[in-house]
């Protein structure tokens, strides 16, 4: 029993691992990224399909607390809200850009099913609800954006996968679908913020 939890162990820290280099590569202009980072956190939190999630298998995922800086949704307001990404305006264009602690007041500590099914990103005018877990499984399964080829094998070893590398150029895309998925791809590295964030604190060894 202590050497299995012992190889848990050590596969959580390499996907911890592999969570803060992808992430990094994200931030510095690999947007596909979001597609691995999701991938890599389904595979630690996710139960749902069969699977078992790597904190399940060790027994701690109902015991560990997650950080959600996702803003309650008001419906009396009326708008659209997108509580993972927020969006940056410059003299002429606009980018959506994750959270990643920048407003602390917003910060909560929340069992999983709660952060895992909480509504983070709602336009009702569209009849959209989208929570943490349907927004990693989006983006998991999109084939857009480049990914960044030094991290390839890295993510091949620890999945046994590879991800398509393949950019969809923007003339591809409608308006609409362009903004949506960045939205999506903001909001993805927010998660994976919130999720390195409650383990670093609760699970310090992984560090």
């Amino acid at each position: 029993m202590t050497d299995v939890r012992s190889d848990l162990e050590s596969r959580l820290k390499d996907l911890v691992d592999f969570l803060k280099k992808s992430a990094a590569s994200f931030d510095g202009g690999h947007p596909g990224e979001a597609r691995r980072l999701a991938a890599v956190i389904q595979m630690i939190v996710n139960d749902e399909g069969g699977a078992k999630s790597l904190l399940s298998q060790m027994g701690v995922k109902d015991r560990l607390f997650f950080y959600d800086e996702s803003p309650d949704y008001n419906p009396k307001i009326g708008l659209p809200m997108s509580g993972l990404a927020i969006v940056t305006i410059g003299k002429s264009t606009h980018r959506y850009v994750p959270r990643l602690g920048g407003n602390p007041a917003l910060q909560k500590q929340s069992p999983f099913d709660l952060w895992w099914n909480k509504k983070v990103y709602v336009d009702e005018s569209k009849n959209i609800g989208l929570s943490r877990q349907s927004i990693l499984q989006g983006v998991a399964n999109s084939p857009v954006g480049s990914a960044d080829h030094n991290l390839s094998g890295a993510f091949a070893a620890l999945t046994g996968n590879k991800t398509p590398d393949r950019a969809v150029e923007a003339e591809e895309l409608s308006e609409t679908d362009s903004e949506m998925i960045a939205v999506m791809f903001a909001s993805v590295r927010q998660i994976t913020h919130e999720l390195l964030i409650s383990l670093k604190a609760q699970l310090p060894d992984l560090f």
